[in-house]
């Protein structure tokens, strides 16, 4: 288990004094996974991201706001990856590991910290309202709908549902003057696979968090599938 050991000098050097209290670079070992990827010094608030990775609360919050106004705000520090908000959630497991690691070093201050009192977590997960803008709507599986969607993801939306209801309204000349002798039914099940290949290959655009005009690409093929709709409704009636 690879674990980090402090020099006295650096200890000494950077930290108050705390009366009676060992530090912890003075033969107290700081094991690796207890110390945060940001701030190089033992939890005291660990919390997860919604990437799966476990930060300090305050040095992932102060991250985030110094990238307000990116394209991409909130992002994995490790692999700086978006992720769709900036929901946090205690890390109740590396919490009880630094509990333990006090417990067994009873005279040490743990590097960086003014004291051995560890702060109480945050139990509620809070969630920005701010989704992060390359997310392009990851939401769009949820129906268009689900809070929190970013101004990118409104645009998409009612793009594509003003292609699609273009075509349902309007047709095209070539699908209009088709032959109604192989029925209708035929004709709606391919236009329900149209539909909801269209729909997958969007939605799976957006999740991914393509860029804006990747998932704009679908337009033309989302009002085809209106068409297709509006020539087997017609061929039916």
């Amino acid at each position: 288990m690879p674990v980090r050991k402090l020099a006295v000098t650096d200890a000494v050097s950077s930290r108050p004094n705390v009366p009676g209290k060992e530090r912890a670079g003075e033969g107290a070992e700081e094991p690796d996974e207890l110390l945060c990827p940001i701030t190089r010094t033992m939890f005291r608030d660990p919390v997860v991201n919604l990437a799966g990775h476990t930060y300090e609360r305050g040095a992932l919050e102060q991250y985030w706001r110094s990238r307000a106004g990116m394209r991409a705000q909130f992002t994995d520090p490790n692999t700086n990856t978006a992720v769709r908000n900036g929901t946090l959630i205690a890390n109740w497991d590396k919490r009880k590991a630094v509990a333990r690691w006090l417990e067994e070093h009873p005279d040490s201050v743990p590097d960086g910290w003014e004291s051995r009192e560890v702060s109480a977590p945050d139990t509620a997960p809070a969630e920005s309202s701010n989704a992060p803008a390359t997310n392009w709507g990851g939401a769009v599986l949820q129906g268009f709908g689900a809070q929190g969607q970013s101004w990118q993801t409104v645009i998409i939306a009612l793009l594509v549902a003003a292609a699609w209801l273009y075509g349902v309204t309007s047709g095209f000349t070539h699908l209009e003057d088709t032959d109604s002798s192989g029925g209708a039914v035929p004709l709606l099940l391919f236009s329900i696979f149209w539909n909801g290949f269209v729909g997958l290959w969007t939605t799976m655009a957006v999740s991914a968090g393509a860029p804006i005009l990747f998932p704009l690409f679908s337009l033309p093929f989302w009002a085809v599938g209106g068409a297709i709709l509006r020539q087997g409704l017609q061929m039916l009636v």
